[in-house]
């Protein structure tokens, strides 16, 4: 820390604490514990603490990625907010080679080093300490997976002995703690409801009905987690193929009769709303297609919106704002009267050529031209200097080809001419919808409501 401090007085530190839930219980390495230590250490050596960075519940076997502590950390770092990361040890910054080396390379990038409070020989600047940090996070690696196999026979005897092993169960059940370990039973507060999910799909045969229904009566279950419990094996006390490892909420063949249900509806999706904008919208944060949803108010008004998918079913984008079709509709109107003025004003549309160049013609020239050198009919000079000709008008070719603008400029002047307001208010949605789809490109989504990259097709 001398070192560092001497060549930056006032160094901004991020802290970073990590521990995985067995850790946490065997070691007591609480995320709170290693939190108290780092502002300690930032205090003694006078350093600014920007921010402290978490995991909890957490392995440092895995990839950056899936770090959200650590990957948040070191997007911050890109951006130039700290100078060097501090953490307890090594094992708690990573136990995979070459994760750490992946994140070793970003963090020089952005200029930041890091420091292990428990382990002062080990530092990134210094060569002579590579080796160290080498054996350090190999054993770490080692162990990781040593521990990652016993758990796993632990918890298979545990499984076959109708022990829960984990807390990450839907809501129609719970963990309960008894004299004879924790054992999964049905959560009294969600038993009537999951019934009433079960037979309304049983009636509707759809997940979105069942989604509007459970609303109606004031729970907020997503499309995801219905479909999760719908498909549990969990509905007949099956878990990970051990029968009877809790009390069921159907029988075998109910659970069979309602699996092939779910399964032909997937194949064929019936809706009974059309979406305008189905396929044309998309999300602004992980690129994919947005998905409508229809709601009916309290004033029996009809109301459709488009979401994430990512977002909606399992939370895998952060994109969580449901997105008006009025006021999407109402943009995009608006834009697209906008683009089409600025087309007729500023695109001469001119036929176009039926005759385009061809480059298979000058290919064949060339390759007589090879021929030719090749028997030394022609000189070497007349053979460069024609070959460079070829070439030059090959390459031209293949650039207008990828430059090619992919409008079809007699359609955008037919549409600008038309009467097309008139036209597009009185289709019905389903044709709406098919407007949309042959007239433009996928747009993007942004957070009020506005779109990006509006291009026709």
């Amino acid at each position: 820390m001398k070192e560092y401090t001497q060549l930056q007085p006032k160094m901004r530190a991020a802290g970073y604490a990590r521990v995985s839930t067995d850790e946490q219980k065997k070691h007591g390495y609480s995320v709170s514990d290693q939190v108290k230590l780092l502002k300690g250490f930032c205090e003694e050596h006078e350093l600014h603490l920007v921010e402290t960075y978490t995991d909890e519940g957490v392995s440092a076997t895995l990839e950056i990625e899936k770090r959200h502590g650590l990957a948040r950390m070191i997007e911050d770092a890109k951006q130039g907010r700290f100078d060097v990361v501090v953490f307890k040890c090594i094992d708690r910054f990573f136990r995979n080679v070459g994760e750490y080396y992946a994140c070793l390379k970003m963090l020089q990038r952005a200029g930041v080093s890091w420091v292990s409070i428990e382990e002062p020989d080990l530092d990134p600047l210094n060569e002579d300490a590579s080796f160290k940090i080498n054996i350090y996070l190999s054993m770490a690696e080692y162990e990781a997976k040593k521990t990652s196999k016993r758990i796993k026979f632990n918890n298979q005897n545990r499984i076959a002995n109708k022990d829960v092993v984990t807390g990450a169960f839907l809501f129609p059940w719970k963990v309960s703690v008894t004299p004879n370990g924790k054992k999964l039973i049905h959560s009294k507060e969600y038993e009537d409801i999951t019934k009433e999910i079960i037979n309304h799909y049983l009636m509707t045969h759809s997940i979105m009905q069942v989604v509007e229904y459970v609303r109606q009566k004031g729970y907020s279950f997503s499309y995801g987690t219905i479909d999760k419990v719908l498909h549990s094996p969990l509905l007949i006390g099956r878990y990970r193929h051990i029968e009877g490892y809790t009390e069921p909420y159907l029988s075998v063949d109910e659970y069979n009769k309602l699996q092939e249900l779910l399964a032909s509806n997937s194949k064929v999706r019936r809706n009974r709303w059309d979406f305008i904008f189905s396929g044309v919208l998309v999300c602004p944060v992980c690129g994919r297609k947005m998905v409508g949803l229809h709601t009916t108010g309290y004033n029996g008004k009809d109301y459709h919106t488009y979401r994430c998918i990512a977002y909606w079913k399992d939370r895998k984008c952060t994109f969580k704002k449901a997105v008006s079709e009025l006021k999407i509709e109402e943009r995009l109107l608006d834009a697209l009267e906008g683009l089409l003025d600025r087309f007729t004003q500023e695109v001469s549309v001119t036929p176009i050529k039926e005759q385009k160049a061809d480059i298979k013609p000058l290919q064949s020239e060339l390759e007589r031209l090879n021929n030719m050198y090749l028997k030394g009919r022609i000189s070497e000079s007349l053979y460069d200097e024609n070959y460079a000709r070829l070439q030059k008008e090959i390459d031209t070719i293949k650039e207008e080809k990828e430059n090619e603008p992919n409008i079809n400029l007699a359609k955008i002047k037919a549409l600008a001419e038309s009467d097309w307001y008139g036209m597009y208010q009185a289709l019905d949605r389903k044709h709406k919808n098919m407007f949309w789809r042959n007239l433009i490109q996928p747009i993007i989504i942004t957070e009020r409501n506005g779109i990006r990259n509006l291009a026709f097709k």
